[in-house]
């Protein structure tokens, strides 16, 4: 997408601008999100859309731990203070994120993304051992992706936005049909550009 013109809004190539269809919530539950460096600039990146429907989300670009320092400490710290933090990661000491709201009496207050392909996130997690001192938790399987104009190569893998919108039905019962309806208009708006070219 090199040399083509960006929207100054919502910064996707202006071919494929998804302002016109950003509805913003607001969620009770802190959104971050740790973005590889690769990602900030691809065009077909949805934790981009996660912070246009969710304008409280942050993104956080980085691999290695000194690149996560200052974020990594106020996590820390808020875990410490019995702020429950959820980091989002299919690792083996994981646990299902629904079952242990079932009879969590705290809830969760910060919600932690990964952004990457599978590779680069896997990477990411093993960079950052101070991720695996938070709470870790897992989607249930089967969710079925909805991301159709770029594949993952984990089987049921899922793009940020979905996961994003799945942990946050469940956490706080949130409605998240704007992530869906920009994620689509994205999808779309792509298809209809590789169609024209």
């Amino acid at each position: 997408m090199t040399g083509r013109k960006i929207c100054s809004a919502c910064q996707y190539p202006a071919v494929v601008c998804v302002c016109k269809a950003i509805t913003q919530i607001a969620v009770d539950v802190e959104i971050i999100i740790l973005q590889h460096p690769y990602e900030k600039n691809r065009a077909k990146n949805t934790a981009r859309l996660v912070s246009l429907v969710v304008p409280d989300a942050i993104v956080v670009v980085g691999e290695s731990a000194a690149d996560f320092e200052q974020i990594k400490q106020r996590l820390t710290d808020r875990e410490s203070a019995g702020r429950r933090v959820a980091v989002l990661f299919p690792s083996p000491n994981s646990t299902i994120l629904s079952e242990n709201l079932k009879t969590a009496s705290n809830p969760v207050q910060t919600l932690i993304l990964l952004d990457g392909t599978w590779r680069k996130a896997k990477k990411m997690w093993q960079l950052n051992p101070w991720l695996w001192t938070l709470g870790v938790f897992r989607l249930e399987a089967g969710s079925e992706s909805r991301y159709r104009i770029r594949k993952g190569s984990e089987a049921g893998g899922l793009s940020t936005l979905e996961a994003a919108a799945l942990a946050l039905e469940i956490v706080e019962d949130a409605n998240t049909a704007p992530l869906y309806k920009a994620l689509e208009a994205m999808q779309d708006k792509w298809q209809q550009f590789s169609e024209s070219e």
